[in-house]
């Protein structure tokens, strides 16, 4: 009985914990780190220092989990692309937009996927669904073949995070070049997630919608067996 009376809070402090650590790792410290090295050394030097935080988190993730998932594989793609922008020579501003760089790169790759035989959707949500399972990759993929409004739905998601990944690195990109560099630290963060956050409230909506449309079709084929 204890037990039960605890366990709804549970997920949602789980919830919180996250969101605060997640905002620590990847707004807070950076902003903190660059304001407090700015004034002792370059702003390159500066912004590659505020990198880390990210990278440390994303590391620990990989050896913990056993494998990349999609924040971890952008906040690597982005130190990786601002090393290759210190090889060239780049200067702060390039260092800024490498992570918004990787994640247009990444919704264009979502919106090409559209016009594949399967979306790039339909491969992530069956991987997070079945934990690839066999039987549940096959119920997955009989899904796909036999449901038009599943096909549907999973191209509709693709695009609707593909066209946002896109919005959301031009948005970056533009502040990056407009902005105070410790303005931009401060401020681009909330802008991440805040259209990430966006997203994920409406694709859990769309779900919703999508599994009523199932339950739909479900009771219409089960009227027409019946007669």
């Amino acid at each position: 009985m204890i037990s039960n009376s605890n366990s709804p809070s549970t997920p949602s402090r789980s919830v919180r914990f996250e969101i605060v650590r997640t905002l620590l790792v990847n707004a807070l410290a950076p902003y903190l780190i660059y304001a407090l090295l700015k004034g002792h050394t370059s702003n390159f030097i500066a912004l590659v220092c505020s990198g880390l935080p990210p990278l440390i988190e994303s590391v620990w993730s990989l050896l913990k989990r056993r494998r990349l998932d999609v924040m971890a594989v952008l906040v690597l793609g982005g130190i990786a692309l601002g090393l290759g922008l210190m090889a060239m020579g780049g200067n702060a501003r390039l260092l800024l937009v490498r992570e918004s760089l990787v994640t247009g790169l990444v919704g264009v790759v979502f919106l090409v996927s559209l016009v594949l035989p399967r979306p790039i959707i339909f491969y992530l949500a069956r991987e997070m669904t079945t934990g690839d399972v066999p039987e549940a990759v096959a119920t997955w993929d009989r899904r796909w073949q036999d449901l038009s409004w599943f096909r549907a739905g999973m191209r509709v998601m693709t695009l609707m995070w593909g066209a946002g990944m896109v919005v959301e690195a031009a948005v970056r990109v533009d502040m990056a070049e407009t902005l105070p560099i410790q303005h931009f630290l401060a401020i681009s963060p909330f802008v991440q997630y805040g259209i990430t956050g966006a997203l994920v409230l409406w694709t859990l909506w769309y779900r919703k919608r999508m599994k009523q449309r199932a339950q739909a079709s479900s009771m219409a084929a089960t009227q027409v067996s019946s007669r």
